[in-house]
């Protein structure tokens, strides 16, 4: 399928600040539309996670990758408490990761 066939399934729009992408959502939702998804700021650059960047550009080996974040998840689980009121059980390893990317920390979910 040639990219020109996808336009009729999405549309690309760019936001660059909170108030145009919050009018773009709300124009997108009454005119029927159920979800927006961030892009990347470059069609190039390929899917990889936070910490496969960040193990890289630490000129680390990709296969350290599972014990960093190990390390990572667990210094966090250590310290959030300090920040947020309601944390995940801790049973909950992908509750865990979405919190650790929405406070910056590096983790393999592809946002």
């Amino acid at each position: 399928m040639s990219d020109s066939g996808l336009d009729d399934f999405y549309s690309s729009e760019n936001a660059h600040n909170w108030e145009q992408l919050h009018n773009f959502h709300e124009n997108r939702l009454k005119g029927g539309a159920q979800w927006v998804f961030r892009g990347q700021g470059n069609h190039s650059w390929g899917l990889t996670s936070s910490l496969e960047r960040q193990v890289t550009n630490l000129g680390l080996d990709q296969s350290d990758a599972p014990d960093i974040e190990r390390g990572l998840l667990r210094r966090f689980k250590r310290q959030c408490h300090q920040y947020v009121d309601s944390v995940p059980r801790d049973n909950e390893r992908l509750e865990w990761m979405a919190l650790m990317q929405h406070h910056g920390a590096p983790t393999r979910i592809l946002d």
